[in-house]
């Protein structure tokens, strides 16, 4: 079955023949022709650091190959698409290079993203994007009426759910850190699965709190991510993303991928009461609520931290326990304008677009995905916000995290990294991300606002 998406009729009126709307400038060589090499590096580079455009402004990608070995060559050209919104190809091409160096240029008239996908043969494809006036980004869709109403039955009824903690020692790889294994009663018979560590403690000291909220994989925790945290002086919750085993073999996690978490995101996709992430979303105030019930806890700051699906995940439970938390820091969060591909915004993962395609009626899947988007979560959130976004991201696709923060009213921060993709690579690091969230936690174990944090009114009404 088919993908449809719709064009917003403002760009509809800019679209010109092959280009749709965006100018191509100089650069661009349409020959077909490249030359098989070695595979060294390809390197794309936008010539703005903060990614930001704004519209009808022209943006400039540079092209190098890098890490040649003696006596390797360069290609003499390298293919590219150039992508609106993370969805809608609209050039594809060739750059010539000159000793291995090109560039390219695009522009776009209306809001939106571009990105850059580089190829040639041999070498692993790189992408990087620009943002035109983000701050003019909607949402696809509009809040369900009775968002507020779901949501505020089910954190009744979670919060009516004991935590029944179940602790195990377990054997720290830093002598001045105490850890143990933790599983907690949540939402509808599951669990909330992971470690506890703090300091040793001396006497009756308190610790801030950190809630770390592990991605979508199905693999074990590592000691290093609790233990790490908590040798500065946090209280530290590191949690799985799913109700599987803090801990198990290779073997465990696979079979339990295939069987029991087989397809998860589409569990329950037509039934906002019975959807997977309902209890997922709920587990994160299970572990909220533990963390606030810990002696050892000072009381004021709690922060939760996490990236992609951990991202998204940290971002809810912002929302969710707007009151306690004091900071969340999200790196290439999913979960953002879930139906963005209704106005040419490519949704990312959880894949609700496509898992609807799957259904009789796609449509009652939509409207379901409207109970888990961020973006309807977003002006629940109190606490200032730090969100990481790669351009070059084509698993979580940026046009949705400046949506989301475009409804956030708290304050906020938008550390771009025009280069970087989903996953960090040696030449394009998720390293300022990193540094920046590191200056974030100093601040807020403090108890004080970041600094960088801007508040900004939403671009549509909070609740």
């Amino acid at each position: 079955m088919k993908t449809f998406h719709k064009i917003p009729p403002s760009l509809c009126l800019r679209i010109r023949p092959a280009t749709r709307g965006l100018a191509l400038l100089a650069c661009l060589v349409l020959t077909g022709k490249s030359t098989s090499v070695i595979a060294a590096d390809l390197r794309l580079r936008l010539d703005r650091k903060s990614g930001i455009f704004s519209t009808g402004e022209s943006a400039t990608w540079s092209i190098d190959v890098v890490n040649l070995k003696p006596n390797e060559r360069p290609p003499d050209s390298v293919n590219f698409r150039l992508v609106s919104n993370s969805l809608v190809t609209l050039q594809r091409g060739e750059v010539m290079l000159t000793d291995g160096k090109g560039s390219l240029s695009a522009k776009r008239g209306t809001p939106g993203t571009l990105m850059v996908i580089a190829t040639a043969p041999g070498y692993k494809p790189v992408s990087s994007g620009a943002v035109f006036n983000p701050r003019a980004l909607k949402p696809s869709l509009p809040c369900p009426a009775d968002f507020n109403a779901f949501w505020s039955r089910n954190l009744e009824s979670v919060r009516a759910v004991s935590l029944s903690p179940t602790l195990a020692p377990e054997a720290s790889p830093n002598p001045g850190v105490d850890l143990w294994q933790i599983t907690l009663d949540n939402y509808g018979g599951t669990k909330v699965h992971g470690q506890l560590a703090m300091p040793s403690r001396k006497g009756a000291e308190t610790f801030p709190a950190m809630l770390i909220i592990q991605g979508l994989g199905f693999s074990p925790l590592s000691k290093q991510s609790a233990v790490k945290p908590a040798s500065k002086g946090w209280l530290v919750l590191n949690v799985q993303a799913h109700d599987i085993p803090a801990y198990g073999s290779k073997d465990d996690y696979e079979r339990i991928r295939k069987t029991t978490h087989r397809d998860f995101f589409k569990i329950g996709n037509e039934d906002r009461t019975k959807s997977y992430y309902l209890g997922i979303y709920l587990g994160t105030v299970q572990a909220v609520r533990y963390l606030q019930s810990r002696p050892e806890w000072n009381g004021t700051v709690l922060v939760v931290r996490g990236g992609s699906h951990g991202g998204m995940l940290a971002l809810v439970a912002a929302a969710l326990n707007a009151d306690a938390v004091t900071g969340v820091m999200a790196k290439v969060p999913g979960g953002c304008d879930l139906n963005g591909n209704l106005v040419g915004n490519r949704a990312g993962f959880p894949d609700w677009w496509n898992a609807a395609l799957e259904r009789p009626k796609p449509e009652i899947v939509r409207r379901t995905a409207e109970y888990y988007d961020l973006v309807n979560f977003a002006p629940w959130i109190k606490a200032p916000t730090l969100i990481g976004i790669a351009l070059g991201d084509r698993t979580c696709p940026p046009p949705g995290m400046f949506i989301f923060s475009n409804q956030l009213n708290s304050a906020h921060e938008l550390l771009i990294m025009p280069s970087a993709g989903h996953d960090a690579t040696p030449l394009n690091t998720h390293r300022p991300f990193d540094d920046k969230e590191t200056s974030w936690l100093e601040s807020l174990k403090k108890g004080e606002p970041p600094s960088t944090a801007k508040q900004r009114a939403p671009t549509r009404g909070g609740r």
